[in-house]
């Protein structure tokens, strides 16, 4: 008689992980931009930020950005402290800090809007960040998903091949 089969429980099993990766163009650009204003008072340094984030704000929506494209990131307020030698940290103001966090869908454009947006707030404008992102990753990680399985496959059949062993290429 000549060898057996092993039972299923004593099956010989390799266990193989792979990676993939997939690659698409971003088609969205999110962007954080605000303003922050120094002023004598706190009701003038928010003033002047709220007046600096609309018009940042108009021009924005001048450029095509939809309202809902827009979003308030934060304000903030605080003191504004100056060190003066034998005096220490004295109060000389408020600095209001407020901005936005902007989807621009048009990419092409995107860096003319930024630019637009910015100037229209002067030396109070501040581009806090800007990222390129996918609006759906969706496909693009399927592909990823799909290149991952066919490197286990591979690795699962260079073992099987080093080991002697038929392969089937199929799942318990």
């Amino acid at each position: 008689m000549g060898p057996e089969a092993p039972a299923h429980g004593n099956a010989r099993t390799v266990t193989a992980t792979g990676t993939g990766w997939a690659e698409a163009p971003p088609d969205l650009m999110l962007v954080s931009v605000g303003v922050e204003c120094r002023a004598g008072s706190v009701e003038e340094a928010y003033a002047a930020a709220a007046e600096g984030l609309a018009m940042m704000g108009s021009v924005l929506r001048g450029h095509g950005v939809a309202p809902a494209d827009i979003r308030s990131a934060g304000m903030s307020v605080r003191a504004d402290l100056a060190w003066r030698d034998g005096e220490g940290q004295k109060l000389v103001g408020y600095v209001a800090a407020s901005s936005v966090t902007v989807r621009l869908r048009d990419i092409a454009t995107a860096s003319a809007t930024i630019s637009a947006a910015v100037d229209a707030a002067g030396d109070s404008a501040r581009l806090n960040t800007l990222q390129l992102v996918l609006s759906d990753d969706t496909a693009v990680r399927a592909e990823a998903r799909e290149a991952a399985w066919h490197d286990a496959l591979r690795t699962a059949g260079q073992y099987a091949a080093l080991a002697s062993a038929a392969w089937d290429r199929c799942c318990p």
